[in-house]
């Protein structure tokens, strides 16, 4: 079976999630968390997905450098 995770991960062994072993009185227990060999690409792929519903995109030439403020000094 192949899961979106990393084949070789000693952690996961591919599935790309962990789950917790706890007792039932845990607040942990029957969640998962992202496994750390697939983190950085999750991260990734969520700050493309909120750049690109901010639509920002545009106004990526503005800096403060060229910044021109205008109103009550």
């Amino acid at each position: 079976m192949d899961g979106p995770g990393d084949p070789d991960c000693p952690i996961c062994h591919g599935i790309g999630f962990v789950g917790y072993d706890v007792p039932m009185y845990d607040p942990r227990f029957g969640k998962s968390e992202i496994c750390v060999c697939r983190l950085n690409s999750v991260q990734s792929l969520k700050q493309q997905h909120l750049f690109q519903l901010s639509n920002l995109g545009s106004l990526t030439e503005l800096t403060f450098a060229n910044f021109m403020p205008r109103g009550r000094v």
